[in-house]
């Protein structure tokens, strides 16, 4: 299973936005270590936006439509993207396990969209992916991970 994901790697901020990438990339390892999901393994594709949005926006859009993969946007600060980019990778996870063994862009954002009680590994207070799409919910990160994926 392939995760496309559009990332400042150059460009502004670029460096205090390695957390982001390192907390995705523990996230799928975690996952990855316990079989995967569905016992597939997902794979990382990066494409670097150099930290501008319309470059972000074509990326994303790149890897959605030519290369068939699930891609998110996201930005935030440094400490809050780890935190973020984790929890960003585990409803892509959990979105598989709700699309089943052969999942399509549909089934997956359409088995998200069923699950009513995601806590993020209890990093979070559980939410209904349906109902609470879009909303800002007011969430504390106490969860530190460092630039290799681990926590400190």
């Amino acid at each position: 299973m392939k995760a496309g994901l559009p990332y400042p790697a150059t460009g502004t901020g670029s460096d205090a936005l390695a957390s982001a990438r390192a907390g995705i990339e523990a996230r799928f390892a975690g996952v990855n270590v316990a079989g995967g999901v569905n016992g597939r393994c997902i794979v990382d594709d990066w494409r670097d936006e150099q930290a501008v949005q319309e470059t972000n926006v074509v990326m994303a859009r790149e890897l959605v439509e030519q290369e068939h993969v699930c891609a998110p946007e996201q930005r935030d600060s440094k400490q809050t993207l780890a935190f973020v980019g984790y929890i960003v990778a585990g409803m892509f996870i959990r979105g598989l396990q709700a699309a089943g063994k052969c999942p399509t862009r549909q089934n997956f954002i359409a088995g998200l969209r069923t699950v009513k009680n995601y806590p993020a590994g209890d990093l979070i207070s559980a939410v209904d992916l349906e109902r609470d799409f879009g909303r800002v919910a007011e969430c504390y990160a106490f969860v530190s991970v460092n630039n290799t994926g681990s926590r400190p």
